[in-house]
């Protein structure tokens, strides 16, 4: 797939070039926090379709291109988008952006990303989370759970997912994991029966 490649991180990972806050944990089977699907969200538009969300603080932002909201996160947040070992396009831009801040940014770790048409086009959204290394155990993760309310364009919207190795994901045709289900996935093209069918969606594994 062009928008990822395998690159080594470490100047992320292993040399702490980015500050990450307080220590970093795992996401934890079971926490009984739920994911902030009630906060407003920017909504993606045809000048601003590359689009993001934080799931456990519900920040969120928008931009023409992967570089630009690289930009627009570090610059409203304070944030650089990390990748525990495969990088996307905004990965990439992202610690691009980083490298000139004068502020050590703290760390967001990618879960993901859905598009609304098949083969990773169109309006687009990264999920991540801020707690390091996701998916790194096995388990549901319940902070990395969203209910597609508080993004209504993306809301039976979906045609093509990319989960973050060694993130998975699964989709509801219902808000809160209701109704039927595409089960855990991994990176697909054309949700084929389920494409412009989910509401809600967690990353596990």
């Amino acid at each position: 797939m062009s928008w990822a490649r395998v690159v080594l991180v470490v100047g992320i990972v292993l040399g702490g070039t980015f500050g990450s806050g307080a220590p970093a944990t795992a996401l934890s089977p079971g926490d009984d926090s739920r994911a902030r699907s009630d906060v407003d969200v920017v909504q993606p538009t045809p000048e601003l379709p590359k689009c993001w969300t934080e799931i456990d603080s519900g920040k969120s932002a928008c931009a023409a291109s992967d570089r630009e909201l690289a930009q627009k996160i570090l610059d409203d947040f304070n944030l650089v988008v990390v990748s525990s070992g495969t990088a996307t396009q905004l990965t990439d831009a992202s610690s691009e952006s980083a490298r000139s801040n004068e502020v050590v940014p703290m760390a967001t770790w990618v879960l993901g990303q859905v598009w609304a048409d098949r083969n990773y086009a169109g309006y687009s959204r990264t999920f991540s989370t801020s707690r390091a290394n996701p998916c790194a155990q096995a388990g549901n993760y319940t902070d990395a759970y969203w209910s597609f309310d508080a993004i209504y364009i993306l809301n039976d919207n979906i045609e093509s997912v990319a989960p973050l190795s060694p993130c998975r994901i699964q989709l509801w045709a219902d808000a809160n994991s209701g109704g039927s289900t595409t089960g855990q996935i991994g990176t697909t093209a054309d949700l084929a029966g389920f494409r412009n069918v989910a509401s809600s969606l967690q990353f596990s594994r």
